[in-house]
């Protein structure tokens, strides 16, 4: 699926743009910007696209949408599963999709989010490509 890490320490969310779909594999921009804030989701990627399409427009999702996304704003972390509803969370840095423990493990060892995102494509296999970070307030950036 891919890896996706945000840091309210680090002010920044990065994720890999490994995408996979009846066995081929791309790169694609998992991550998109608001004012003040960051999003970086994990699910298909049509899925992922339905969510930021009704995000965009400020409007509902149709039907289902198995998606997870993280919003990384200054002070805050805020998860969205599936629906336009996002609730916050006490972590100061959290990761989701298939490589979000190893993510989370290196963050707790004092990595960036970029550098858990790395370590995490070691070994899930399901995460890679280039990695792309957002710090809060400021455009995004391709890390490798």
């Amino acid at each position: 699926m891919t890896t996706i890490a945000a840091s309210i320490d680090h002010q920044m969310i990065a994720a890999d743009s490994r995408c996979s779909t009846d066995g081929w594999m791309f790169d694609v921009h998992k991550l998109r910007q608001g004012p003040q804030t960051a999003f970086g989701a994990a699910g298909t990627w049509e899925q992922i696209l339905k969510f930021y399409a009704a995000l965009e427009k400020n409007g509902e999702i149709e039907g289902e949408c198995d998606v997870t996304v993280l919003e990384l704003r200054k002070d805050s972390i805020w998860v969205y599963d599936g629906s336009l509803l996002a609730f916050p969370i006490k972590q100061r840095f959290w990761a989701i999709g298939t490589g979000a423990p190893y993510a989370i493990a290196a963050m707790h060892l004092g990595k960036t989010p970029i550098e858990a995102v790395e370590i995490a494509s070691h070994y899930d296999p399901a995460t890679g490509g280039p990695i792309e970070h957002i710090r809060v307030g400021n455009v995004r950036t391709k890390s490798k």
